[in-house]
Parts: structure tokens; C-alpha cells; sequence
């Protein structure tokens, strides 16, 4: 469901932020969904000792909502209307590698050979997806060249 969402959100606001701005239409959309997050968030938010919170927890409270949030897309609207959903989509997938990578160096997350596995599986079929029809005559099968 969180994909069919985020895929259609993807879509239907690439021409709103062409016409009125990708700050107009994240604030509309920040503002459409804050109130179900907060609905949702608001039973484990009454629970937390919120004073015994350090200046670094604020700062990354901030972050997390400020920079990795808003910030972060309304990047993903700008770069969306410049290149083209169909030319950023595929950028989404960067997310499990990154997140790897950072799991391995900071909680020393461990790969296994079928984690490792479905990552080149999926990552080889995004890359077949998005490139496919313009790849070199010579990765064709040779019973489709010159067509």
C-alpha cells in the first residue's frame, strides 16, 4: 500500500510542482499528512519524557524532520520535474544500499550470501527495467539486431 501511494504521489505531483513550485505543493502535502501521522504517532508521544531529551536528541529530531524530510523532498519534487518520474524512479532503489552500508558500519549488520543474493537480483532488474531498451546492440540477442 506504501508503495502504490508513494508511486502515485510520485506521479500526480509532478505536474503541480511544475505549475505552482515544489515548496507550495510539499507544504500542502506536508500539511494533508500531518495530521494522521500525529494521530498515529500521538499514543507513544504522550509516553516519552520529553525533558529528559538532550540538546543532541532535539538536533536530531530536527534533522530528521526538517532536512531528511522536507527538504528531502522537495529535492525528490525539483529533481522529479527537471529529469522526469520515469529517470528518478529508479533512484528510489538506492535507498536498501545506502541503508547497508551504514547498518554495516554502525551496527555492524552481517550479509549473508542470500541477503547479498536478492540485493544483485533486484538491483540487476531495476537496472534492466530502466536501461533495457537502450542497451548496446551487442547485449542483444543476435537474432534482434538490426531491427
Amino acid at each position: 500500500m506504501a508503495c502504490s501511494l508513494f508511486s502515485y504521489y510520485t506521479v500526480a505531483s509532478k505536474p503541480l510542482i511544475e505549475r505552482l513550485g515544489s515548496v507550495v505543493v510539499m507544504s500542502y502535502a506536508t500539511l494533508a499528512g500531518a495530521p494522521l501521522i500525529l494521530l498515529g504517532t500521538l499514543p507513544f508521544a504522550v509516553r516519552v519524557d520529553w525533558q529528559v531529551l538532550s540538546p543532541l536528541h532535539w538536533g536530531m529530531l530536527l534533522w530528521s524532520t526538517m532536512v531528511s524530510a522536507f527538504f528531502g523532498w522537495l529535492t525528490w519534487g525539483w529533481v522529479n520535474g527537471v529529469r522526469g518520474v520515469a529517470r528518478t524512479a529508479p533512484l528510489m532503489y538506492l535507498m536498501p544500499p545506502v541503508a547497508a552500508v551504514i547498518a554495516w558500519y554502525a551496527i555492524d549488520e552481517r550479509f549473508t550470501l542470500i541477503k547479498i543474493a536478492g540485493a544483485l537480483v533486484t538491483m540487476v532488474g531495476v537496472a534492466l527495467a530502466q536501461f533495457g531498451g537502450s542497451l548496446p546492440l551487442s547485449f542483444r540477442r543476435s537474432g534482434q539486431q538490426g531491427q
